[in-house]
């Protein structure tokens, strides 16, 4: 196991934006974020809209990368009961599929399908289910061929506790009976999750109890779903218990993947560790070493993260972070550059709400920009905040700038721009990520906001752009 750090990731936060639109305080949790071929950001939770209502999913997307949101719109129909952490995939055509843990019966947990033809803007009812009856399927997940021809869904089959798959090669209307993905040795395999390298090949991760204590394992199918390797490969770990908290995603020539370990210590309640591994054959091996990506600072409870890379060398994980058993918990941010060999330090990413729960990230690979979701346990509501990678623009950045007049500020705050270009205007967004205002350009750079009465105080972030490039400013009205 190596551990690596390196300094802060050359990466800033804009504002943090609520996503969903239930009234309060009905939202739960569970998110999952994809990004379509078009750029449209869609993210899927679980929970209700109204007093006491029955638990749905639910979707919302974005066309301008997390700024604003959709209304929430529906993922699993009215016969869904208690839908639990759903997972959502694309294909290169931008047809999006969901699926979950639904216990709508009539055996108590099963995996449940539905589809989106229309970019995230309806979803197919009624819902499939993808297992067998008469067995019952945990957190289940879901990866997509290119082309959307084939299928594969992977569950654990709580019978047997033994990873299960089904495919589908007629876009999920229909789904084959279970196949056996995880081996049969004996001892527990849990939360796998499934990723597409290629037409027809498929790797599924998974936390296996086989060994004393928890290991990853992996297995690939090269016939789409049909077969699966076996005997499985072990995943090189940390030597500690992996918790459910495995992710993989796959960047067109390599596999990442990203999982925490926890274990007790005599000096500490716990001690939980964020590892990262790769492979560059498919999902047959893996690194000898895991590389350990959080600082090392130990008495941290970490949980619930994911991971996205734009290419093989430039790779973002996220998870949920509290230092010394001491609240908020804080959805951080470690970045590598050099193909995971070293990560950064961890970066806040919701330094003004704080509270996040089960994060993940996905990315634009054109512009450099990430999206990182959270659920935020205190209000209950689906947040983001999207980062902009300043690597590599050191150029275009010295030639743009903002300053503030003065801050924090009372009554008025000036913001002047300096460069080539200037933003049309700036808009003015509070910490919840609403927009309170929009400030014109009054010429030579100059911007001016004056809070109207009913504009509280607190933190606010100003943000205007000319072409790709973004600028912004964070300021706080007093009384």
């Amino acid at each position: 196991m190596l551990l690596c750090s390196t300094g802060f990731a050359d990466i800033s936060f804009g504002p943090e934006v609520r996503i969903d639109s239930h009234p309060d305080p009905y939202t739960t949790g569970g998110t999952d974020i994809v990004m379509l071929p078009s750029g449209r950001v869609v993210v899927t939770w679980y929970g209700a809209d109204e007093p006491y209502g029955e638990s749905r999913l639910w979707s919302s997307y974005s066309d301008d990368f997390g700024v604003s949101w959709s209304t929430a719109i529906p993922v699993s129909d009215e016969n869904s009961v208690i839908p639990h952490l759903p997972i959502i995939a694309s294909d290169l055509s931008g047809i999006l599929y969901a699926i979950w843990e639904d216990w709508r019966g009539p055996d108590t947990y099963a995996a449940y399908f539905s589809r989106s033809d229309d970019f995230g803007e309806s979803w197919l009812f009624p819902n499939v289910r993808i297992n067998d009856y008469g067995e019952m399927a945990l957190e289940p997940g879901i990866a997509s061929n290119p082309d959307g021809s084939i299928l594969v869904s992977a569950f654990d089959r709580l019978n047997e506790n033994r990873i299960y798959g089904s495919f589908s090669i007629d876009g999920g209307y229909t789904w084959s009976p279970d196949l056996p993905v995880g081996d049969d040795t004996p001892g527990g395999q849990y939360y796998p999750v499934v990723e597409c390298t290629g037409d027809k090949s498929f790797v599924v991760l998974w936390n296996d109890r086989r060994d004393t204590i928890s290991y990853v394992y992996s297995s690939v199918s090269e016939d789409g779903g049909q077969t699966w390797s076996s005997p499985n490969t072990p995943v090189p770990c940390g030597g500690h218990e992996p918790l459910e908290e495995i992710d993989l995603r796959w960047d067109g020539a390599v596999l990442h993947a990203f999982w925490i370990e926890s274990y007790g210590a005599m000096d500490a309640y716990f001690i939980d560790e964020a590892y990262y591994s790769r492979s560059t054959d498919g999902g047959y091996t893996w690194l000898e070493d895991p590389v350990r990506v959080d600082e090392g600072s130990p008495n941290t409870w970490r949980r619930y993260g994911g991971i996205w890379a734009s290419d093989p060398a430039n790779i973002y994980a996220v998870w949920c972070s509290i230092w010394n058993q001491s609240y908020p918990i804080y959805a951080v941010l470690s970045i590598s550059s050099d193909s995971g060999k070293t990560w950064s330090d961890t970066l806040r990413t919701n330094p003004v709400s704080g509270e996040a729960f089960r994060c993940d990230i996905t990315g634009d690979v054109s512009t450099g920009q990430v999206i990182v979701t959270w659920d935020n346990q205190i209000n209950q509501y689906i947040m983001c905040s999207t980062g902009y990678d300043n690597s590599g623009v050191e150029q275009i950045e010295s030639s743009l700038e903002i300053t503030v007049s003065r801050n924090p500020f009372t009554g008025s705050v000036s913001f002047s721009v300096k460069g080539e270009l200037f933003p049309e205007e700036i808009s003015v967004f509070d910490s919840m990520g609403r927009l309170v205002g929009t400030l014109p350009h009054s010429g030579s750079g100059q911007y001016h906001w004056v809070p109207s009465e009913n504009i509280p105080p607190g933190v606010y972030f100003a943000r205007g752009s000319v072409g790709d490039l973004i600028i912004s400013a964070r300021v706080v009205l007093l009384n």
